[in-house]
């Protein structure tokens, strides 16, 4: 239903086809929740509706600032996903690795991807450090194995953080387990 363009004039059309699909009329309708964004609460404001801002995204955004002091590694942990995501050579040998890990079988693990931390979703920054502790080993595993391949076609892939600003992440692990 919705445009792909989110200008605050798709969201308003978005907005009145919803309510004529639910046969809601304007006096019914009172107020809305929403975040911040200037698209919708322009929107909004258009339709002549009463604004409030989402508490839980209000909390949830200042749960994220407060854990600035993390920003470094949060950042360098980031470049980890990213790396990953953006990568299939990356990626398969990731999971490559992950199979042939010897307690695969035997306690059943999965092949697990890396979690990117999406600012306003709940948890997602301490989703990110967990995924990347429980496969710390496969990703500096991983990382060394792409070093050493003499392909160049996408060695400039490789992250500059290799193997010495991995070991950072020992800091997640000590975060973790406080």
């Amino acid at each position: 239903m919705l445009d792909i363009n989110t200008d605050y004039k798709a969201i308003l059309k978005s907005m009145k086809e919803v309510f004529n699909l639910l046969d809601l009329r304007d006096e019914q309708i009172k107020r809305f929740v929403t975040d911040a964004g200037g698209n919708i609460i322009k929107a909004i404001k258009e339709y002549g509706g009463d604004h409030l801002h989402c508490c839980a995204q209000n909390l949830n955004l200042g749960c994220q600032d407060s854990i600035e002091i993390l920003a470094p590694l949060r950042s360098q942990c980031r470049q980890i996903c990213s790396f990953f995501h953006q990568s299939n050579v990356a990626l398969a040998t990731l999971k490559k690795i992950q199979k042939d890990d010897n307690n695969f079988f035997e306690f059943g693990k999965i092949c697990y991807k890396l979690i990117n931390e999406v600012k306003t979703r709940w948890n997602s920054s301490f989703y990110m450090f967990k995924r990347i502790v429980l496969l710390a080993d496969n990703i500096n595993e991983a990382l060394l194995e792409l070093k050493e391949d003499n392909d160049t076609k996408f060695k400039h892939l490789i992250p500059k953080f290799h193997y010495q600003k991995y070991k950072k992440t020992k800091l997640i692990n000590q975060l973790i387990h406080f």
